[in-house]
């Protein structure tokens, strides 16, 4: 099987900063996206049909974004952010035909019907630059995400096939903590007199849940069901997504 895709994003941006106060500034903006995403399938051998449908997606966006900093002191500030944002899905998600994923050792297939999901974003953020080029940050967030692209698994001749379907919403939140810090090494002499330790740490502790009620439909290929309960299950967390995520570096 082999398919053809394109995807032609126009946009525009306008933005503002604005010292509202001297300890008040505020970075607004807005970005406007118009979109076409095709994806067809394409024939193959001549003795072989195509199988599948194609996929057309034009949709126009308005995302706005705005971020609120209050200057604390001269190395401390918070930062409070709103934004609306998009995610399309990938081709291959799109396509009816079978692809094997040797990461996960298992067989997907496309969903042609799938839409972009739509996601509302806010954060707020403590960050305080006690020395030069070193900081300490903590912050929360969360997302409101309308039509998350989740996955699902069904079996068709005693074999399993995970596809993917826009579940109804989702919501996701949780707290970030980052440091970044440098020991210097001009005590040590020699070669190490213009060199330093960099140690930077940060931990992002992620809860999401999807929210699927009675009545709330989604749109599957070639099925029979468009109920969102047959596909999805009431307060299980989001496809992939680590609960807790740690990074250190060290150099």
């Amino acid at each position: 099987p082999a398919f053809l895709a394109t995807l032609r994003n126009h946009a525009a941006f306008a933005k503002i900063d604005a010292q509202l106060t001297s300890d008040l500034q505020l970075d607004a903006g807005v970005r406007f996206e118009k979109g076409n995403m095709a994806v067809v399938p394409t024939q193959v051998f001549k003795d072989t049909p195509i199988v599948g449908a194609g996929t057309q997606i034009n949709n126009d966006y308005w995302l706005p974004a705005a971020t609120l900093t209050w200057q604390l002191r001269d190395d401390m500030q918070v930062r409070v952010n709103a934004s609306k944002t998009i995610a399309r899905p990938q081709f291959r998600e799109l396509i009816f035909q079978f692809y094997f994923d040797p990461d996960t050792n298992r067989t997907y297939r496309g969903n042609p019907n799938l839409q972009d999901s739509r996601l509302t974003n806010a954060e707020a953020r403590y960050e305080w630059y006690f020395d030069r080029d070193q900081r300490f940050s903590l912050s929360g967030f969360f997302k409101r995400i309308d039509n998350p692209i989740e996955t699902f698994v069904t079996a068709e001749s005693d074999n399993f096939i995970t596809s993917f379907a826009n579940a109804p919403t989702a919501d996701l939140y949780g707290a970030e903590v980052e440091l970044q810090k440098y020991f210097e090494l001009a005590d040590w002499g020699g070669m190490w007199e213009a060199r330093r330790i960099a140690l930077n740490v940060n931990y992002t502790y992620t809860k999401s849940k999807l929210k699927v009620n009675e009545g709330d439909t989604t749109s599957y290929f070639q099925a029979a069901s468009t109920r969102a309960l047959d596909y999805f299950q009431n307060g299980v967390p989001l496809t992939g997504q680590s609960e807790h995520i740690a990074n250190v570096q060290f150099g």
